[in-house]
């Protein structure tokens, strides 16, 4: 609109607009609301993770532990108010990986597993509403490397690809921002939106964006593996 380019997708501002009519009021509340609801869904989320992959060493006072570093940690604290799609991103890709881990295991019944593997691919989509499309990809590079240590990698990428309508979920529920926003733009915008959302987005800004000087490819590696 108005032939700016947002730089993110909008399901930030979907929640945030949600929860502003429920109210009746769109003041720093209703904006902020979305980052601290996702920040205290990731907290329930790493206590469970903890549970799952921790077994019977999950004790009471280790998962306390986890719960108040985590829930004091000033970067999280600092994003669960702010009014920005990070956090609402995180909550996503950590319900993603619980997901997978869930439909993993095989204690679960037919029915509850299946519910998993659709939870998964469910957030995957959202995350990428939330953010960018190649998030698509960080969930499912954690979930392959846990799940090599605890079978084999050949196991671990069949789990992974073998549901192929769950993939097909992911393009259907994130495709049409994609394919809706550059036809509602001026001619003008179009190509600056493709280029924003599929080029910077996802590769320049890894390579510093518009405000850093370009380096080797090379350069990059470690702030690759870091934010991966």
């Amino acid at each position: 609109r108005n032939g700016i380019v947002p730089s993110k997708p909008p399901l930030y501002h979907w929640i945030s607009a949600t929860i502003s009519s429920i109210r009746d009021s769109s003041d720093e509340w209703s904006i902020r609301a979305p980052s601290a609801l996702a920040a205290s869904g990731i907290l329930l989320l790493t206590l469970l993770l903890a549970s799952k992959l921790f077994g019977r060493y999950a004790t009471q006072p280790l998962l306390t532990f986890i719960a108040v570093v985590l829930a004091t940690s000033y970067g999280f604290i600092s994003m669960a108010g702010d009014a920005r799609v990070d956090t609402v991103f995180s909550f996503f890709i950590t319900l993603s990986i619980y997901e997978i881990l869930s439909a993993y295991n095989h204690n679960n019944p037919l029915w509850h597993r299946r519910a998993n593997f659709s939870l998964f691919f469910f957030a995957i989509g959202l995350s990428v509403l939330a953010k960018r499309t190649l998030v698509a990809v960080l969930p499912s590079v954690i979930v392959v490397s846990i799940l090599w240590g605890a079978s084999s990698f050949k196991e671990a990428v069949t789990l992974m690809i073998r549901p192929r309508i769950g993939w097909l979920y992911v393009i259907l529920l994130a495709a049409p921002f994609y394919l809706i926003a550059p036809l509602s733009v001026a001619d003008g915008v179009k190509d600056e939106f493709v280029w924003r959302h599929f080029i910077y987005e996802n590769l320049e800004r890894f390579m510093g964006g518009d405000d850093i000087p370009r380096k080797e490819w090379w350069f990059y590696i470690p702030t690759f593996l870091r934010s991966a």
